[in-house]
């Protein structure tokens, strides 16, 4: 570490000692001078720390040209904690992810990254075969009314894109289908309402239907004319 001086005085005493001045940059009589160590002298306004140690870890990201003969660089100061911070953190995952180098640490998030790729795949294939099974559980309980035919069911915890994959399903099979699906959850549960092409022409409204059946249960909800979702307070068995 180095020692940051800084004083006032004449420029010419300033000039006498070295200090090294801006090119085209006009000072007063009294200058205020910078000194770091035995390397640095120069004349500067600018604020200072008291010595080098403060600024930690220094590393230079970049440098430039501001004027002829004069270049700038921009760089990172890093307080030793926050570096004794990040090893920590380095640490904790090399024991989570049990790497005894931490050369290794990359390659096993690369190959963790890649097993729960893997896993998405088979997750969503499941999901498909689920939600296709489910439709046609669905189809065999709808009923005609008029010109609508209507499903009415419970699911337990499915998650919204199983959700998506159901409605979007039945509507591409039946225009005139109003499905309407109370999804209990362990936690937390809502009711979901699609409604098929040919049953909007037909008047039916997926938000205001949605408000009224959530009511019944002291939730509220609301959404397109087409698909909405409403919470539930009270679940009825």
């Amino acid at each position: 570490s180095e020692p940051v001086n800084v004083t006032e005085m004449a420029l010419s005493d300033a000039k006498k000692i070295g200090a090294m001045a801006l090119f085209g940059e006009k000072y007063g009589k009294v200058v205020r001078v910078v000194k770091v160590g035995d390397f640095s002298t120069e004349l500067c306004g600018g604020t200072h720390v008291h010595n080098t140690a403060q600024l930690g870890v220094f590393k230079i990201i970049s440098e430039c040209s501001v004027a002829s003969g004069v270049r700038r660089i921009s760089h990172h100061t890093l307080p030793l904690n926050l570096l004794y911070d990040e090893l920590n953190l380095i640490n904790d995952c090399q024991k989570v992810l049990k790497t005894k180098q931490r050369e290794e640490l990359v390659n096993e998030c690369k190959h963790l990254v890649d097993r729960l790729k893997d896993s998405e795949k088979t997750i969503n294939k499941l999901n498909l075969e689920m939600a296709s099974h489910k439709v046609e559980t669905l189809i065999n309980s709808a009923k005609d009314v008029g010109a609508l035919k209507i499903i009415v069911s419970k699911v337990e915890n499915f998650d919204n894109d199983m959700l998506k994959l159901i409605c979007d399903d039945l509507k591409s099979r039946f225009q005139n289908v109003v499905v309407v699906l109370a999804n209990i959850g362990s936690e937390k549960s809502n009711i979901i309402i699609n409604a098929g092409k040919i049953a909007l022409e037909n008047g039916v409204n997926a938000g205001a239907l949605v408000k009224e059946v959530a009511k019944l249960t002291g939730g509220n909800g609301g959404g397109r004319k087409d698909m909405a979702k409403g919470g539930v307070k009270n679940v009825f068995q």
